[in-house]
């Protein structure tokens, strides 16, 4: 499935300097994550500033479940402002190493959670990207979702921890 794209031109005329994170595409991605977990994505979409609807699980004490869990980075995937400005950052980063001259782009994003920020990367200009998470259910989560975008031909969801890999060895 492709969703609307993450970055747009800012109304110049094919101008690659003009692109901006396109909001509208967050939104959308958040509403086919919150589909892809079963949830109402009205009822999600309500509760973004109640601190009691969201129970955090991060680094749960077992053990069991190390990293983010699926909800934790569902509630990251919707604070709109902080994924807009990793998007915006991720944009004007990958910009200026194309600027560089650089050609084959390889991103890492480290805790993936939902993938938005993997998905930000191959759509900024990234020719491949290696998405690594930690929770087993928060990988198999983002892999159906990266797939569901049309993006899993150009990323790679690996189930690690970022602290302890080597990424050279990737």
């Amino acid at each position: 499935m492709q969703l609307e794209r993450l970055y747009g031109t800012d109304g110049q005329q094919n101008s690659r300097e003009s692109l901006v994170v396109n909001k509208n595409a967050i939104v959308g991605l958040a509403e086919e994550y919150i589909r892809l977990l079963g949830l109402n994505p009205i009822e999600i979409f309500s509760n973004t500033g109640n601190s009691e609807f969201w129970d955090p699980e991060y680094l749960d004490k077992s053990g069991i479940n190390s990293g983010m869990a699926v909800m934790d980075s569902l509630r990251c995937l919707v604070d709109f402002e902080r994924t807009y400005s990793l998007l915006a950052g991720i944009q004007k980063t990958v910009d200026s190493m194309k600027k560089e001259g650089r050609l084959n782009i390889v991103g890492i994003d480290a805790g993936t959670g939902s993938g938005i920020l993997a998905m930000g990367l191959v759509a900024a200009g990234c020719s491949r990207v290696y998405a690594l998470e930690i929770n087993p259910a928060t990988v198999n989560l983002s892999r159906k979702f990266i797939e569901k975008c049309g993006f899993s031909d150009k990323i790679e969801v690996i189930e690690c921890d970022a602290t302890k890999t080597d990424i050279a060895g990737i």
